[in-house]
């Protein structure tokens, strides 16, 4: 509902750009393909402008859990965000030419709404309540349904609302205009009651000749009060009567044909694809869809109204490809397969003939089962072990401390935004593990009676190999502590950050085998916030979370459970290639055309199996040859960067901040909507186990002939 509402009247009236603040509380773990599944609904829908939530200056303190992700440098991926930046730049280009084609007015329930929620739906009582909150909340579900089906069966459509269709609605040309669009068909969904000019506008429409579906049960009321007027709009002869959804969409397939048909093998519309049709002028047309499902693969028939030359523009790389079709009826058909989360965009010039396949092939036709699940030669399999690089330094998060206060004795050992609600309870402060309200700065950073109270917090980790290298302690706000190791102090100037400005480094000493202490001492503020701290290094976390010493190689499979749990990075799989000289390749078929007496590069598709990757980089003998950023991409051809003899290839597959940031304990794993309460569960929602997303190559790695 609500992006069609700002969808269509951007489109009454004539506005180019519909923007949507998106992606916010979706979670530190969102990748592009999450990224591109929800932009893709939305531009199908009518959006073409992203406004990411959100861009932070800083993840110090609460902000870390304030609705993540974070589109900025302190996110780790930030390097390769271009990738789906130029996708949606190439979308939102396209998809704010011409004028979409919308043939469906269907009238928006805000009046019925308004009925039921009356004057006082929240009375001490049931006989002081004279509206409901339920009946509006079940009329707003209903009407999604409704929209849903429309959708579902590429029917596009825009919302009237009854105050604009009073300022500006008209019948015209036998159509019913709203400012400057028009429609075919007017839909009425159930209600309960509408405004007069309604009435009178849907009067008129039908006395044009217009056509109106009218779902029951039927208005009784204009304006909120009793009246036989409206009962006129579904008796009269123009007027198809439906009791559900599925009546009324069936009433609409008999009255207006569609502007795009996307059937599957079993020749219906299949409701998983979202699309958008779109016209410039006479000559041209564009149309996108989306599959909506992230699990299945679809095969398609694309129908589109009118003759036309269609071109699939790549939204990935930006290229242009002639589609084969066929010219039937007045219409052009052709196959389409779309991945999991997969889109395509097509362009349709009326100016030019469909390109029509030789040799009699028909481009409307299924692929056999046996032929379309077949597998490509595989020339080369990769794993499940693999040489491998990290270009960020390893983590450990420690998010658990004793504290004290004064001179007081340690507490028992807790986490540490436990520990700091146990000091500003104790000092009387109010509470920071929570974001609080937009006016939290009025309160947050006041001076309080008990500052400079002197509080410390004592952290434990275990070392069971000791790293080679340097160990760091990242900490915010060093200056304010007095940090020692084991007895020794540590010099709290920064060297450097991690991440985040804020995520200062610390120079550890040496860490001894066994059990070691860091302890933080500080004159406690009411400002401050005391937060998980991390240590950075060369060394891998085993399973009781020590220190303990890399291998040299990482299978297939969760990092996480390879000594990497905290790792906010990106892991690179390196593998020897040895590839032999073109005339020892596999001759059971052609390899290419020859031009100049020289052959094609052989095409050689690299594809992963299953993996688990905000995006996914492969290189070829240092090259980068292009992304994986969602599964729907699946599939890079080497062929043209492989040189006879020994190549080495390398697979880079970038992480998260979200193992690192949190949530950790929260028991339910994920939860649709991430604030700060996930980053600080209790009770039942709460577990000590870290619950971490997984990450890495899961599938065995191939290289096909294709």
């Amino acid at each position: 509902i609500t992006v069609k509402q700002c969808a269509s009247v951007a489109n009454q009236y004539g506005r180019p750009r519909v923007i949507s603040e998106t992606y916010g509380c979706a979670g530190w773990e969102f990748s592009f393909e999450g990224q591109k599944w929800l932009g893709d609904w939305q531009f199908a829908l009518g959006v073409n402008v992203r406004s990411q939530h959100l861009a932070l200056y800083s993840l110090k303190g609460c902000r870390k859990r304030d609705y993540p992700p974070v589109f900025n440098y302190n996110t780790n991926w930030w390097g390769q965000a271009r990738i789906v930046e130029d996708y949606f730049a190439r979308l939102s280009a396209a998809l704010a030419a011409g004028a979409p084609a919308r043939d469906i007015l269907v009238l928006h329930p805000a009046s019925t709404a308004w009925c039921a929620l009356g004057s006082n739906p929240r009375g001490a009582s049931s006989r002081e309540a004279d509206g409901n909150i339920q009946e509006v909340n079940r009329l707003g579900d209903d009407f999604n349904r409704l929209l849903r089906a429309l959708l579902g069966a590429h029917y596009d459509f825009d919302l009237g609302d009854e105050t604009i269709l009073a300022e500006e609605g008209r019948v015209e040309g036998g159509g019913l205009a709203v400012k400057k669009a028009s429609y075919r068909l007017a839909l009425i969904p159930p209600i309960r009651s509408m405004l007069e000019s309604t009435r009178a506008l849907l009067a008129d429409f039908l006395e044009g000749g217009g056509r109106v579906v009218a779902m029951l049960p039927a208005a009784a009321m204009l304006e909120g009060r009793p009246s036989e007027r409206p009962a006129a709009l579904y008796a009269h002869p123009n007027t198809t009567l439906a009791a559900d959804p599925r009546a009324a969409l069936r009433a609409v397939e008999a009255l207006l044909p569609r502007r795009a048909s996307l059937t599957n093998a079993f020749c219906v519309e299949d409701p998983d694809l979202v699309c958008a049709y779109r016209e410039d002028g006479e000559a041209e047309a564009l149309l996108f869809a989306a599959n909506t499902d992230r699990s299945k693969a679809k095969d398609i028939l694309v129908d589109i109204e009118g003759d036309g030359c269609v071109e699939e523009l790549d939204l990935l790389d930006g290229t242009i490809r002639p589609i084969t079709a066929l010219a039937t009826g007045g219409r052009t058909k052709f196959l389409a397969d779309f991945g999991p989360a997969g889109s395509r965009l097509y362009r349709i010039d009326r100016k030019r003939r469909p390109l029509v396949s030789a040799g009699g092939t028909d481009p409307t036709a299924f692929p056999a089962a046996a032929n379309h699940l077949a597998p490509p030669p595989i020339l080369r399999g990769f794993g499940p072990v693999a040489r491998f690089s990290r270009p960020a330094p390893n983590a450990l998060v420690l998010d658990r401390c004793a504290f004290a206060l004064g001179d007081g004795d340690w507490s028992e050992e807790m986490e540490v935004w436990r520990a700091q609600s146990e000091i500003r309870e104790r000092l009387g402060m109010r509470q920071v593990y929570y974001n609080g309200l937009a006016q939290r700065y009025l309160w947050a950073v006041a001076p309080h009676p008990k500052d400079g109270a002197p509080a410390r917090l004592r952290f434990r980790f275990l070392v069971k190999e000791i790293p080679a290298g340097d160990v760091f302690l990242v900490l915010e706000e060093p200056g304010e502590f007095a940090v020692t190791m084991n007895g020794m102090a540590v010099d709290n100037a920064p060297e450097g950050w991690f991440l985040d400005k804020s995520f200062e480094q610390l120079r550890l000493p040496a860490p001894a085998a066994g059990w070691n202490e860091i302890i933080l001492s500080c004159a406690y503020k009411n400002r401050m916030e005391v937060e998980d701290c991390f240590l950075l290094g060369d060394f891998a976390v085993d399973a009781d979370r020590a220190l303990a010493a890399e291998r040299d190689t990482l299978r297939f499979g969760d990092w996480c459970l390879q000594g990497y749990p905290h790792y906010c990075g990106s892991m690179v799989y390196r593998f020897d290639l040895d590839w032999p000289q073109e005339e020892s390749l596999p001759n059971d078929r052609p390899l290419g055309e020859r031009q100049d007496g020289e052959c094609q590069p052989h095409r050689a598709m690299l594809r992963l199996g299953d993996f688990s990757a905000v995006t996914v980089a492969v290189k070829v003998n240092g090259e980068t040859l292009g992304q994986i950023p969602w599964r729907s991409a699946n599939g890079l051809d080497l062929g043209g960067a492989l040189r006879p003899g020994r190549n080495e290839l390398e697979i880079e597959v970038v992480g998260s901040p979200r193992n690192l940031l949190g949530p950790f304990h929260l028991a339910r794993g994920k939860v649709a909507f991430n604030e700060w309460s996930a980053f600080r569960p209790e009770g039942k929602d709460y577990t000590p186990d870290y619950v971490l997303q997984p990450y890495g190559l899961f599938g065995q790695v191939t290289l096909s002939e294709e």
